[in-house]
């Protein structure tokens, strides 16, 4: 991890993207164990790196799904 762009949290929060490609952030809040609002400032710090998007859920128009960018594979790689 020492070379790597990410720390060793943000890099366990890329996998956890990275597993499943899409993800709601409640469920991303979840599998993490962090509270929704933890978890929101990792989606806002991701988001500003562009390292994920935010797609429309398809199964809920309300909320949204978060996936990685090509950027955030790159960096999780």
């Amino acid at each position: 991890m020492r070379d790597s762009p990410l720390t060793s949290v943000e890099y366990a929060a890329y996998s956890a993207i990275f597993e499943v490609d899409q993800i709601t952030p409640t469920e991303f809040a979840r599998t993490m164990g962090l509270p929704l609002t933890t978890a929101l400032d990792h989606v806002r710090a991701m988001l500003k790196r562009r390292h994920i998007r935010k797609v429309r859920n398809p199964r809920d128009q309300r909320s949204y799904l978060i996936e990685l960018t090509d950027a955030g594979r790159q960096a999780h790689a």
